[in-house]
């Protein structure tokens, strides 16, 4: 399960589709610029989790199976 990163009591981004929660320190976060902003929110700006299949996003993943 994931989620994402301007969501929650302690949030390491700004989001414009993210509103803050009340309870949330101020601090200075880094903020998601408005042309990375998606015209079709995905699944994890919309949903407070999400569970992604990580075998499939591994970039350095290995060719064959360990002990093969």
């Amino acid at each position: 399960m994931l989620r994402c990163p301007a969501l929650g009591p302690s949030p390491t981004k700004t989001c414009p589709l993210r509103e803050l929660l009340k309870t949330v320190t101020d601090k200075a976060r880094p903020a998601v610029d408005g042309e990375d902003v998606p015209d079709f929110a995905d699944k994890i700006c919309s949903q407070p989790s999400v569970s992604f299949d990580t075998a499939k996003n591994r970039r350095n993943a290995q060719a064959f199976e360990y002990g093969t």
